[in-house]
């Protein structure tokens, strides 16, 4: 069995593997700022079965966080995964293929350091959001998080945590679900759960100039799958182009509209339920001015 396969997984890895990528290179180019390594995180690892037709340090979000360590010093790389059968794959595919990049596994654990490079990747069974805290990410570090979800209920990344950081963070969650088939399986009530994660996101970022929140989309897609990046404002995301992007700090109500558009069916919005009415939506445009919608419960 392959956890987390679709049609649109090819392009998700791709974005994921640019995204991470474009981090890497720009946070290491910069002059007259330290660059003391990066983390990467696999909040939701799976178990890195890959993809047909991929090659296999394409082909799954673990694959892809264990190359780049192959391909750059100073990256330290943890993938979770809370269920015991999967992460069981996950180290049997882990060394299967790493040695295969010059990892080798250490002593005492599942832990495996690159000859070249001396980066590591480490696999943690467990439930990341009562394990990560990011306490290592300290000033002058970066850590790019991997939040892939399979529900809505299933977000992984602790905004508490995270937020306590003293490194830069640039998180890419799944928006935990399939769109459509939420608005059509469950009750407009029952949706609160997500909505309280992306609010705890909008929080994070009203806090932080330096950070904005972008939506990313699949143009034209009847399934309506997209993505929540938060990530410093100056960072250029590379994404296909069959996806489109919307930042909620410069175009904060275009953001909002869009969210509607993803989490309520058509008779909800015909019946006047927007996100605005129901649920924090902050307003902070390039003045820095912010606003908060009223609350209708």
């Amino acid at each position: 069995m392959t956890v987390g396969a679709s049609d649109r997984t090819p392009i998700k890895l791709a974005m994921l593997r640019a995204l991470a990528l474009s981090e890497l290179n720009i946070t290491r180019a910069r002059k007259n700022i330290p660059y003391y390594g990066h983390v990467l995180i696999d909040l939701t690892a799976g178990d890195a079965a890959g993809q047909p037709g991929l090659p296999w340090w394409r082909a799954s979000s673990p694959a892809i966080f264990s190359y780049l360590a192959g391909s750059f010093d100073r990256v330290r790389v943890r993938l979770y995964e809370r269920d015991k059968d999967t992460g069981n794959r996950l180290v049997e595919n882990l060394d299967k293929h790493l040695p295969t990049m010059n990892f080798t596994l250490q002593r005492g654990g599942w832990s495996w350091i690159n000859s070249c490079t001396r980066s590591t990747v480490d696999f943690i069974r467990g439930d990341s959001r009562w394990i990560e805290d990011f306490a290592d990410v300290k000033r002058y570090m970066h850590a790019f998080i991997s939040n892939d979800p399979n529900t809505m209920h299933d977000w992984a990344c602790n905004m508490r945590h995270l937020s306590e950081m003293r490194g830069t963070a640039v998180l890419v969650s799944s928006m935990g679900c399939n769109s459509r088939a939420l608005k059509r399986a469950v009750p407009l009530e029952n949706r609160g759960g997500w909505f309280t994660n992306l609010e705890h996101a909008i929080e994070f970022v009203r806090s932080r100039e330096r950070y904005d929140l972008r939506l990313l989309r699949f143009l034209s897609d009847i399934n309506q799958w997209a993505y929540l990046v938060l990530a410093p404002t100056n960072r250029r995301l590379e994404h296909p182009p069959s996806m489109i992007g919307t930042s909620w700090r410069t175009c904060p109500q275009l953001f909002e509209n869009e969210i509607t558009h993803l989490f309520y069916n058509k008779h909800e919005r015909q019946d006047g339920h927007r996100w605005q009415d129901h649920h924090v939506a902050g307003v902070a445009g390039a003045g820095g001015s912010a606003s908060v919608s009223a609350r209708n419960r």
